[in-house]
């Protein structure tokens, strides 16, 4: 629920999450929707734990990323946005 994302920078820090891990947040959502989120998310001073595919968000919430293959683990230290966007 939306209005649940705007009550997050006026909770006590006792009561907000330490960590919110989403799993393909965007899917599905409108611009306006996924501008919301984002602005939540922002505000919020917990850890986030993301995965997407949706690399213009990533970009905007997060300062390391990993990417997970069946092979391997590593880290990726700067999100690049293909060419081809």
């Amino acid at each position: 629920d939306h209005r649940d994302l705007h009550s997050f920078p006026t909770r006590r820090s006792s009561d907000l999450p330490h960590i919110i891990i989403m799993d393909e947040p965007t899917n599905h959502l409108d611009l306006p929707s996924i501008q919301c989120l984002e602005q939540a998310l922002a505000d919020c001073p917990c850890a986030l734990m993301l995965v997407s595919h949706d690399l213009v968000f990533l970009r905007r919430l997060t300062h390391s990323a990993w990417q997970v293959t069946p092979d391997r683990v590593r880290r990726v230290f700067e999100l690049k946005i293909a060419s081809s966007f």
